[in-house]
Protein backbone atom coordinates (compact mmCIF):
# COMPACT_ATOMS: atom_id res chain seq x y z
CA UNK A 1 0.00 0.00 0.00
CA UNK A 2 1.09 3.45 -0.67
CA UNK A 3 1.41 6.43 1.26
CA UNK A 4 -0.87 8.66 -0.42
CA UNK A 5 -4.31 7.99 -1.72
CA UNK A 6 -5.59 9.95 -4.97
CA UNK A 7 -9.47 9.96 -5.62
CA UNK A 8 -10.10 10.61 -9.31
CA UNK A 9 -13.65 10.91 -10.74
CA UNK A 10 -14.38 11.11 -14.01
CA UNK A 11 -17.51 12.43 -16.06
CA UNK A 12 -18.30 10.74 -19.40
CA UNK A 13 -16.00 7.64 -20.72
CA UNK A 14 -15.14 9.51 -23.86
CA UNK A 15 -13.05 11.82 -21.51
CA UNK A 16 -11.50 8.66 -19.53
CA UNK A 17 -10.76 7.28 -23.35
CA UNK A 18 -9.47 10.21 -24.83
CA UNK A 19 -6.83 11.68 -22.06
CA UNK A 20 -7.99 10.32 -18.46
CA UNK A 21 -6.66 7.20 -18.77
CA UNK A 22 -3.28 8.28 -19.17
CA UNK A 23 -3.33 10.57 -16.22
CA UNK A 24 -4.95 7.46 -14.25
CA UNK A 25 -1.24 5.79 -15.57
CA UNK A 26 1.38 8.29 -14.74
CA UNK A 27 -1.17 8.73 -11.01
CA UNK A 28 -0.58 4.71 -10.34
CA UNK A 29 3.70 5.19 -10.79
CA UNK A 30 3.22 7.23 -7.53
CA UNK A 31 0.22 6.93 -5.53
CA UNK A 32 -2.89 4.36 -4.92
CA UNK A 33 -5.37 5.38 -6.76
CA UNK A 34 -9.79 4.99 -6.47
CA UNK A 35 -12.10 6.13 -8.91
CA UNK A 36 -15.64 7.30 -9.28
CA UNK A 37 -17.28 6.82 -12.29
CA UNK A 38 -21.01 6.76 -13.54
CA UNK A 39 -22.75 3.03 -14.07
CA UNK A 40 -22.03 2.97 -17.92
CA UNK A 41 -18.40 2.37 -17.05
CA UNK A 42 -19.69 -0.87 -15.68
CA UNK A 43 -20.65 -2.47 -18.37
CA UNK A 44 -17.44 -1.38 -20.54
CA UNK A 45 -15.09 -4.29 -20.98
CA UNK A 46 -12.56 -2.75 -21.90
CA UNK A 47 -12.35 -0.45 -18.98
CA UNK A 48 -12.76 -3.70 -16.50
CA UNK A 49 -10.01 -5.04 -18.48
CA UNK A 50 -8.16 -1.95 -17.70
CA UNK A 51 -9.04 -1.85 -13.98
CA UNK A 52 -7.72 -5.59 -13.70
CA UNK A 53 -4.43 -4.85 -15.53
CA UNK A 54 -3.47 -1.99 -13.07
CA UNK A 55 -4.66 -3.42 -10.21
CA UNK A 56 -7.16 -1.08 -9.28
CA UNK A 57 -8.80 -2.36 -6.96
CA UNK A 58 -11.23 0.46 -5.86
CA UNK A 59 -13.85 1.62 -8.34
CA UNK A 60 -17.52 3.42 -6.92
CA UNK A 61 -19.99 3.76 -9.85
CA UNK A 62 -22.10 6.46 -8.72
CA UNK A 63 -26.09 6.84 -9.72
CA UNK A 64 -27.62 9.17 -11.97
CA UNK A 65 -28.94 12.58 -10.11
CA UNK A 66 -32.28 13.16 -11.90
CA UNK A 67 -32.52 16.81 -12.24
CA UNK A 68 -34.34 18.88 -9.23
CA UNK A 69 -34.78 15.36 -7.88
CA UNK A 70 -34.43 15.98 -4.11
CA UNK A 71 -34.23 11.87 -3.47
CA UNK A 72 -31.27 11.24 -6.16
CA UNK A 73 -29.77 14.04 -4.63
CA UNK A 74 -29.72 12.67 -0.75
CA UNK A 75 -28.81 9.35 -1.99
CA UNK A 76 -25.94 10.82 -3.79
CA UNK A 77 -24.74 13.46 -0.87
CA UNK A 78 -24.89 10.22 1.65
CA UNK A 79 -22.94 7.71 -1.27
CA UNK A 80 -19.86 9.85 -1.53
CA UNK A 81 -20.00 11.36 2.21
CA UNK A 82 -19.58 8.01 3.60
CA UNK A 83 -17.26 7.24 0.79
CA UNK A 84 -14.67 10.04 1.19
CA UNK A 85 -15.20 9.40 5.39
CA UNK A 86 -14.09 5.58 4.94
CA UNK A 87 -11.52 6.35 2.10
CA UNK A 88 -9.84 9.55 3.32
CA UNK A 89 -7.99 10.54 0.50
CA UNK A 90 -5.11 12.65 0.44
CA UNK A 91 -5.68 13.94 -2.79
CA UNK A 92 -8.94 14.68 -5.29
CA UNK A 93 -9.43 15.06 -8.55
CA UNK A 94 -11.87 15.59 -10.98
CA UNK A 95 -11.83 16.41 -14.94
CA UNK A 96 -14.24 19.61 -14.10
CA UNK A 97 -16.15 21.58 -11.86
CA UNK A 98 -19.73 22.82 -13.31
CA UNK A 99 -21.69 19.75 -13.14
CA UNK A 100 -23.34 19.38 -9.86
CA UNK A 101 -21.77 15.89 -8.85
CA UNK A 102 -18.24 17.66 -8.93
CA UNK A 103 -19.53 20.33 -6.89
CA UNK A 104 -20.57 17.61 -3.96
CA UNK A 105 -17.62 15.92 -3.96
CA UNK A 106 -15.27 18.95 -3.62
CA UNK A 107 -17.87 20.34 -1.15
CA UNK A 108 -18.19 17.56 0.77
CA UNK A 109 -14.78 16.71 0.65
CA UNK A 110 -14.06 20.22 1.99
CA UNK A 111 -16.39 19.57 4.88
CA UNK A 112 -14.47 16.45 5.78
CA UNK A 113 -11.22 17.62 5.39
CA UNK A 114 -10.21 21.18 4.11
CA UNK A 115 -6.38 20.20 4.29
CA UNK A 116 -6.86 17.63 1.23
CA UNK A 117 -5.76 18.85 -2.32
CA UNK A 118 -8.61 19.42 -4.24
CA UNK A 119 -7.79 19.33 -8.54
CA UNK A 120 -9.50 19.88 -11.42
CA UNK A 121 -7.98 18.19 -14.26
CA UNK A 122 -9.26 19.18 -17.57
CA UNK A 123 -9.38 16.63 -20.54
CA UNK A 124 -12.16 17.85 -22.79
CA UNK A 125 -12.56 20.43 -25.35
CA UNK A 126 -12.15 23.93 -24.00
CA UNK A 127 -14.47 26.77 -23.80
CA UNK A 128 -13.81 30.18 -25.23
CA UNK A 129 -15.20 33.63 -24.96
CA UNK A 130 -16.82 32.98 -27.96
CA UNK A 131 -19.15 29.71 -26.14
CA UNK A 132 -22.38 31.46 -24.52
CA UNK A 133 -22.66 32.99 -27.41
CA UNK A 134 -22.54 30.52 -29.77
CA UNK A 135 -24.87 28.33 -27.72
CA UNK A 136 -27.23 31.63 -27.31
CA UNK A 137 -27.18 31.71 -32.17
CA UNK A 138 -27.73 28.48 -32.17
CA UNK A 139 -30.83 28.39 -29.71
CA UNK A 140 -32.07 31.47 -31.18
CA UNK A 141 -31.80 29.60 -35.12
CA UNK A 142 -33.81 26.54 -33.72
CA UNK A 143 -36.29 28.92 -32.38
CA UNK A 144 -36.24 31.60 -35.74
CA UNK A 145 -36.57 28.16 -37.81
CA UNK A 146 -40.48 27.78 -35.97
CA UNK A 147 -41.00 31.15 -35.20
CA UNK A 148 -39.78 33.09 -38.58
CA UNK A 149 -39.97 35.76 -36.87
CA UNK A 150 -36.29 37.72 -35.39
CA UNK A 151 -37.92 39.52 -32.90
CA UNK A 152 -40.20 37.14 -30.98
CA UNK A 153 -37.25 34.50 -31.65
CA UNK A 154 -35.33 36.50 -29.57
CA UNK A 155 -38.43 37.71 -26.81
CA UNK A 156 -39.28 33.95 -26.62
CA UNK A 157 -35.45 32.63 -26.02
CA UNK A 158 -35.46 35.52 -23.19
CA UNK A 159 -38.20 34.14 -21.67
CA UNK A 160 -37.04 30.57 -22.21
CA UNK A 161 -33.73 31.13 -20.52
CA UNK A 162 -34.75 32.87 -18.09
CA UNK A 163 -36.97 29.84 -17.00
CA UNK A 164 -33.75 27.60 -17.32
CA UNK A 165 -31.85 29.99 -14.66
CA UNK A 166 -34.61 29.91 -12.56
CA UNK A 167 -34.79 25.92 -13.17
CA UNK A 168 -30.85 25.45 -12.47
CA UNK A 169 -30.99 27.60 -9.22
CA UNK A 170 -33.14 24.90 -7.66
CA UNK A 171 -30.74 22.58 -9.31
CA UNK A 172 -27.32 24.04 -8.25
CA UNK A 173 -27.85 25.52 -5.25
CA UNK A 174 -31.24 25.22 -3.22
CA UNK A 175 -31.72 21.50 -3.71
CA UNK A 176 -27.79 20.60 -1.87
CA UNK A 177 -28.57 23.55 0.03
CA UNK A 178 -31.48 21.64 1.92
CA UNK A 179 -29.55 18.33 1.70
CA UNK A 180 -26.45 19.21 3.66
CA UNK A 181 -23.93 21.33 1.52
CA UNK A 182 -22.68 24.21 3.86
CA UNK A 183 -21.67 25.78 1.06
CA UNK A 184 -23.26 25.30 -2.41
CA UNK A 185 -20.63 27.34 -5.18
CA UNK A 186 -22.37 26.83 -8.59
CA UNK A 187 -24.67 30.00 -9.41
CA UNK A 188 -27.88 29.82 -12.06
CA UNK A 189 -27.81 29.21 -15.83
CA UNK A 190 -29.68 28.61 -18.72
CA UNK A 191 -26.95 26.38 -20.75
CA UNK A 192 -26.24 23.36 -18.73
CA UNK A 193 -23.61 25.42 -16.24
CA UNK A 194 -21.19 25.80 -18.95
CA UNK A 195 -21.58 29.64 -18.85
CA UNK A 196 -21.91 29.08 -14.69
CA UNK A 197 -19.11 31.36 -12.77
CA UNK A 198 -18.72 30.05 -9.56
CA UNK A 199 -19.36 32.00 -6.29
CA UNK A 200 -15.91 30.83 -5.06
CA UNK A 201 -13.02 28.50 -5.51
CA UNK A 202 -13.40 24.54 -4.38
CA UNK A 203 -10.25 23.61 -6.26
CA UNK A 204 -6.59 24.59 -5.59
CA UNK A 205 -4.85 23.46 -9.04
CA UNK A 206 -6.77 24.02 -12.45
CA UNK A 207 -4.46 21.88 -14.65
CA UNK A 208 -4.65 22.08 -18.45
CA UNK A 209 -2.64 21.25 -21.64
CA UNK A 210 -4.42 24.11 -23.40
CA UNK A 211 -2.92 27.13 -23.62
CA UNK A 212 -6.53 29.03 -24.51
CA UNK A 213 -7.75 26.79 -22.33
CA UNK A 214 -5.10 29.07 -19.52
CA UNK A 215 -6.17 32.64 -20.80
CA UNK A 216 -9.99 31.86 -20.78
CA UNK A 217 -10.19 30.15 -17.25
CA UNK A 218 -8.23 32.83 -16.45
CA UNK A 219 -10.47 35.43 -17.83
CA UNK A 220 -13.69 33.66 -16.73
CA UNK A 221 -12.75 33.58 -12.87
CA UNK A 222 -10.60 36.53 -12.81
CA UNK A 223 -12.92 37.65 -9.72
CA UNK A 224 -11.28 34.66 -7.96
CA UNK A 225 -7.80 34.70 -8.45
CA UNK A 226 -7.63 30.67 -9.98
CA UNK A 227 -4.47 29.06 -9.96
CA UNK A 228 -4.46 27.68 -13.38
CA UNK A 229 -1.61 26.06 -14.71
CA UNK A 230 -0.78 24.67 -18.17
CA UNK A 231 1.13 21.18 -17.96
CA UNK A 232 2.01 18.85 -20.25
CA UNK A 233 -0.11 16.11 -21.50
CA UNK A 234 1.25 12.38 -20.46
CA UNK A 235 0.09 11.16 -23.63
CA UNK A 236 3.12 13.29 -25.19
CA UNK A 237 5.85 11.37 -23.43
CA UNK A 238 4.18 7.98 -24.18
CA UNK A 239 3.59 8.62 -27.91
CA UNK A 240 7.03 11.28 -29.04
CA UNK A 241 9.24 7.71 -28.89
CA UNK A 242 6.61 5.97 -31.59
CA UNK A 243 7.70 4.36 -34.36
CA UNK A 244 6.00 6.01 -37.40
CA UNK A 245 4.06 3.74 -39.94
CA UNK A 246 4.70 3.93 -43.73
CA UNK A 247 5.55 7.47 -44.25
CA UNK A 248 2.84 9.37 -46.14
CA UNK A 249 0.80 6.52 -47.11
CA UNK A 250 -1.90 6.16 -44.76
CA UNK A 251 -5.37 8.73 -43.90
CA UNK A 252 -7.47 8.57 -40.80
CA UNK A 253 -10.47 10.46 -41.12
CA UNK A 254 -12.07 11.63 -37.35
CA UNK A 255 -15.23 13.61 -37.46
CA UNK A 256 -16.70 15.17 -34.63
CA UNK A 257 -20.26 15.23 -34.15
CA UNK A 258 -20.45 18.30 -36.12
CA UNK A 259 -20.51 15.92 -39.33
CA UNK A 260 -23.94 14.78 -37.69
CA UNK A 261 -26.99 16.87 -37.18
CA UNK A 262 -29.47 13.98 -36.29
CA UNK A 263 -31.46 14.32 -39.48
CA UNK A 264 -30.65 13.75 -42.85
CA UNK A 265 -31.86 16.29 -45.29
CA UNK A 266 -30.02 18.63 -48.79
CA UNK A 267 -28.17 20.45 -46.16
CA UNK A 268 -26.81 17.18 -44.64
CA UNK A 269 -25.75 15.65 -47.90
CA UNK A 270 -24.70 18.76 -49.27
CA UNK A 271 -21.70 18.57 -46.26
CA UNK A 272 -21.21 15.40 -46.84
CA UNK A 273 -20.38 15.77 -50.53
CA UNK A 274 -17.75 18.39 -49.76
CA UNK A 275 -16.23 16.08 -47.56
CA UNK A 276 -15.62 13.17 -49.94
CA UNK A 277 -14.55 15.71 -52.28
CA UNK A 278 -11.79 17.29 -49.72
CA UNK A 279 -10.89 13.80 -48.97
CA UNK A 280 -10.23 12.69 -52.23
CA UNK A 281 -8.15 15.76 -52.85
CA UNK A 282 -5.52 14.71 -49.81
CA UNK A 283 -5.57 11.48 -51.30
CA UNK A 284 -4.09 12.26 -54.30
CA UNK A 285 -1.74 15.04 -52.80
CA UNK A 286 -0.16 12.94 -50.22
CA UNK A 287 -0.81 9.85 -52.67
CA UNK A 288 -2.77 7.41 -49.69
CA UNK A 289 -2.47 4.47 -50.13
CA UNK A 290 -4.82 3.36 -46.45
CA UNK A 291 -7.79 5.23 -45.45
CA UNK A 292 -9.15 4.84 -42.61
CA UNK A 293 -12.62 6.41 -40.96
CA UNK A 294 -14.30 6.67 -37.34
CA UNK A 295 -17.21 8.47 -37.04
CA UNK A 296 -18.25 9.90 -33.42
CA UNK A 297 -19.82 7.52 -30.58
CA UNK A 298 -22.70 9.71 -30.16
CA UNK A 299 -25.48 7.80 -27.92
CA UNK A 300 -28.85 9.31 -29.10
CA UNK A 301 -31.05 7.00 -30.49
CA UNK A 302 -31.96 9.35 -33.59
CA UNK A 303 -28.42 9.59 -34.98
CA UNK A 304 -28.56 5.64 -35.07
CA UNK A 305 -30.34 5.51 -38.86
CA UNK A 306 -28.19 9.21 -39.77
CA UNK A 307 -25.04 7.21 -38.75
CA UNK A 308 -25.55 3.76 -40.99
CA UNK A 309 -26.30 6.17 -43.89
CA UNK A 310 -23.47 8.28 -43.69
CA UNK A 311 -21.36 4.82 -43.43
CA UNK A 312 -22.54 3.79 -46.56
CA UNK A 313 -22.34 6.78 -48.08
CA UNK A 314 -18.79 7.29 -47.25
CA UNK A 315 -18.02 3.72 -48.37
CA UNK A 316 -19.79 3.59 -51.67
CA UNK A 317 -17.47 6.41 -52.45
CA UNK A 318 -14.66 5.80 -50.63
CA UNK A 319 -14.62 1.86 -51.86
CA UNK A 320 -11.00 1.16 -50.31
CA UNK A 321 -11.52 2.32 -46.94
CA UNK A 322 -12.03 0.66 -43.53
CA UNK A 323 -14.50 1.66 -41.60
CA UNK A 324 -13.97 1.48 -37.80
CA UNK A 325 -16.72 0.49 -35.13
CA UNK A 326 -17.59 3.77 -33.45
CA UNK A 327 -16.60 2.46 -30.40
CA UNK A 328 -13.26 2.13 -30.66
CA UNK A 329 -11.04 4.66 -28.63
CA UNK A 330 -9.57 7.02 -31.68
CA UNK A 331 -6.80 7.21 -29.00
CA UNK A 332 -5.84 3.73 -30.25
CA UNK A 333 -6.06 4.41 -33.93
CA UNK A 334 -4.08 7.51 -34.50
CA UNK A 335 -1.13 5.59 -34.06
CA UNK A 336 -1.59 3.68 -37.19
CA UNK A 337 -1.74 6.76 -39.72
CA UNK A 338 0.34 9.31 -40.91
CA UNK A 339 -2.07 11.79 -41.91
CA UNK A 340 -4.84 12.79 -39.68
CA UNK A 341 -8.37 14.76 -40.86
CA UNK A 342 -10.96 16.08 -39.18
CA UNK A 343 -13.26 19.30 -38.55
CA UNK A 344 -12.52 20.50 -34.93
CA UNK A 345 -12.42 17.36 -33.25
CA UNK A 346 -10.11 16.76 -30.02
CA UNK A 347 -8.35 13.89 -32.05
CA UNK A 348 -6.77 16.51 -33.58
CA UNK A 349 -4.94 17.88 -30.72
CA UNK A 350 -4.21 14.88 -29.04
CA UNK A 351 -2.59 13.47 -32.70
CA UNK A 352 -0.16 16.59 -32.16
CA UNK A 353 1.92 14.58 -29.89
CA UNK A 354 2.84 11.49 -32.26
CA UNK A 355 6.24 12.00 -34.27
CA UNK A 356 6.16 13.54 -38.31
CA UNK A 357 2.42 13.57 -38.47
CA UNK A 358 0.41 15.68 -41.22
CA UNK A 359 -2.73 17.03 -38.98
CA UNK A 360 -5.51 18.66 -41.39
CA UNK A 361 -9.00 21.01 -39.96
CA UNK A 362 -11.30 21.50 -42.46
CA UNK A 363 -13.70 24.07 -41.75
CA UNK A 364 -16.88 23.75 -43.54
CA UNK A 365 -18.56 26.79 -41.65
CA UNK A 366 -21.83 24.49 -40.98
CA UNK A 367 -21.91 25.14 -37.24
CA UNK A 368 -20.79 27.96 -34.64
CA UNK A 369 -17.18 26.88 -33.25
CA UNK A 370 -16.44 25.04 -36.03
CA UNK A 371 -13.32 27.04 -37.18
CA UNK A 372 -12.05 26.23 -33.15
CA UNK A 373 -8.43 24.14 -34.69
CA UNK A 374 -7.44 28.00 -35.92
CA UNK A 375 -6.24 28.73 -32.66
CA UNK A 376 -3.67 25.91 -32.16
CA UNK A 377 -0.47 25.25 -33.44
CA UNK A 378 0.48 21.87 -35.21
CA UNK A 379 -2.92 22.17 -37.20
CA UNK A 380 -3.29 22.54 -41.07
CA UNK A 381 -6.56 24.72 -40.80
CA UNK A 382 -8.73 25.35 -44.07
CA UNK A 383 -11.29 27.48 -44.10
CA UNK A 384 -14.24 27.16 -46.97
CA UNK A 385 -14.55 29.57 -49.31
CA UNK A 386 -10.59 30.47 -48.91
CA UNK A 387 -8.14 27.71 -49.21
CA UNK A 388 -10.10 24.41 -48.96
CA UNK A 389 -10.83 24.58 -52.59
CA UNK A 390 -7.50 25.07 -53.29
CA UNK A 391 -6.52 22.19 -51.26
CA UNK A 392 -4.50 20.38 -53.66
CA UNK A 393 -1.95 23.45 -54.09
CA UNK A 394 -2.01 24.08 -50.39
CA UNK A 395 0.68 22.98 -48.30
CA UNK A 396 0.68 20.54 -45.90
CA UNK A 397 3.27 20.57 -42.89
CA UNK A 398 4.30 17.88 -40.56
CA UNK A 399 3.28 19.17 -37.13
CA UNK A 400 6.82 20.25 -35.29
CA UNK A 401 4.63 20.81 -31.87
CA UNK A 402 6.58 19.99 -29.30
CA UNK A 403 5.33 21.41 -25.33
CA UNK A 404 7.58 22.84 -22.96
CA UNK A 405 5.71 22.33 -19.71
CA UNK A 406 5.85 20.67 -16.20
CA UNK A 407 3.97 17.88 -15.33
CA UNK A 408 0.73 18.21 -13.41
CA UNK A 409 2.92 15.76 -11.19
CA UNK A 410 5.48 17.94 -10.15
CA UNK A 411 3.01 20.72 -8.70
CA UNK A 412 1.23 17.80 -6.50
CA UNK A 413 4.63 16.27 -5.25
CA UNK A 414 5.84 20.48 -4.86
CA UNK A 415 2.97 20.99 -2.78
CA UNK A 416 2.92 17.78 -0.53
CA UNK A 417 6.19 18.13 0.30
Amino acid sequence: MKKTLVLFRFGHIYSFWSAGQYYVLELLKIYDVCLIVSNNYKGDTRFQRFLNENNIEDTLYEPIIKRNNIKDSKKYFALINNYLDEKKPNIVIQNDYIEVQNMYIFCISRQLNNNRIHVVLSMSAPSSEKTSFLLYESRLARIKNVLHNLFFSKLVLYIINKGKHIESLLHNYIIPLIIGIKRPYLTSSAYHNIDNVPKYLTFDYFFTNNNNEVEYINNLLSNLDPNIIEVISPQYNLCRHEILPDKHTSMLFVPSLLLMNGIINDYEKELWKKWIKSLKMIVDKESIINIGIKFHPSNKENWVEELATMKEYFQQRLPKCIIYDERISADSLVKKYTVIVSDCSTVLLQSRYLRDRKIISLDFNNISGSGEMENYSGINYFRENENISNLINREIKICTYRPNKKSFLEYILKNET
